[in-house]
């Protein structure tokens, strides 16, 4: 993100002020090394619907986690649905959908991990029944 600012810069030399206006571009963007104290992202994960069939389209949505250091635009998220111990690889969305093959009770997880490599985990319990 590129804010633009204008400010007004008074030189004091010897006995002699004067002003001169400049415009500054400011660059902001997440970083590791600030000054800044730490503190690790916080996962939030919701499922839509929380109960289906094989023929439902699961919906996770993280979009609520967050950062104190960081915005947003600097979190990455990782899913695992629960049928197996594979996570996928870390990614910017904030959404992640999936349909199960059989029925029965999964943990659906959301792995959240911010510019310094910090991160926070959160899961829902979903319920795949039969088929009607």
């Amino acid at each position: 993100m590129v804010k633009k600012c204008l400010f007004k810069v008074n030189f004091i030399k010897g006995k002699i002020s004067f002003h001169k206006t400049y415009c500054i571009s400011l660059i902001f963007s997440c970083t590791k090394g600030s000054d800044i104290e730490e503190y690790p992202p916080v996962a939030q994960v919701q499922v839509f619907p929380l109960i289906g069939d094989t023929t439902t389209i699961f919906l996770a949505d993280a979009s609520t986690s967050y950062d104190e250091n960081y915005p947003n635009a600097c979190l990455e998220f990782q899913w695992n649905w629960g049928e197996n111990e594979e996570w996928s690889g870390y990614s910017i969305n904030q959404t992640s959908t999936y349909k199960y093959d059989s029925f029965g009770s999964y943990m659906v997880s959301v792995r959240v991990i911010d510019s310094s490599g910090w991160t926070d985990t959160d899961f829902v319990e979903i319920m795949v029944v039969e088929d009607k």
